[in-house]
């Protein structure tokens, strides 16, 4: 996780205002602006996805998200993309890069690889393959 990331992100505000109004938010997860937590210390989510080498492997995750007075349960849910897909991603990664003349980041080419939603959807009711579904 980037060390000067903000744990109250945007998103965080966001679905802390969907979760109290008792509602349930779905959304891509986007690791530099939605800090995840595994029991109040930051988690290092591209060492888990490392484990996730298959593609169409799917993988879900119970973790929090920081809410301004308590965490927030959220459920990463993260499928691997094919071969294909993922030279396509890198290769326009590293177009836009170029053109913007910025360095890339190797966590950047490693998310990449997958398709990554956040929600706060209760797993009992609602499983990983049904929540990439509603995508």
């Amino acid at each position: 996780m980037n060390g000067t990331t903000n744990p109250r992100s945007s998103r965080a505000n966001d679905m802390e205002h969907v979760h109290r109004q008792g509602g349930y938010a779905l959304i891509r997860l986007n690791a530099q602006s939605l800090p995840l937590f595994n029991d109040g210390r930051p988690f290092d989510l591209e060492e888990n996805l490392s484990l996730v080498k298959n593609s169409g492997q799917i993988k879900a995750l119970g973790l929090e998200i920081q809410g301004k007075s308590w965490p927030i349960p959220v459920r990463p849910c993260v499928i691997r993309k094919g071969e294909r897909e993922i030279r396509k991603a890198h290769k326009k990664l590293r177009r836009r890069a170029s053109e913007k003349q910025t360095a890339l980041k190797p966590e950047t080419l490693e998310y990449a690889k997958f398709f990554m939603l956040v929600t706060t959807l209760p797993e009992s009711e609602w499983s990983v393959e049904i929540t990439l579904d509603l995508y």
